[in-house]
């Protein structure tokens, strides 16, 4: 039973957290992060560098927006 507790928890953990997406924004430039955070005029997106970027999402493309707006994360500053 605790075997099956800890997969349940692993799975869960798992559907929760955000994943490497490509980032493209107005004028076609791209960068690959994840989103860890999100305001109404900004995103946070860690590197695969382990460095942070913010990003203004009106300077984002629709799909990236459109990412942001669904996103539903643990955090937000």
């Amino acid at each position: 039973m605790k075997a099956l507790l800890l997969l349940l928890v692993a799975v869960c953990a798992s559907y929760s957290e955000e994943v490497d997406r490509t980032w493209t924004d107005t004028k076609g430039r791209v960068i690959t992060g994840k989103l860890t955070a999100k305001t109404e005029a900004s995103a946070t997106v860690v590197l695969p560098s382990g460095s942070s970027v913010e990003l203004k999402i009106d300077t984002l493309s629709p799909e990236s927006k459109e990412y942001i707006a669904a996103a539903k994360l643990l955090r937000t500053p």
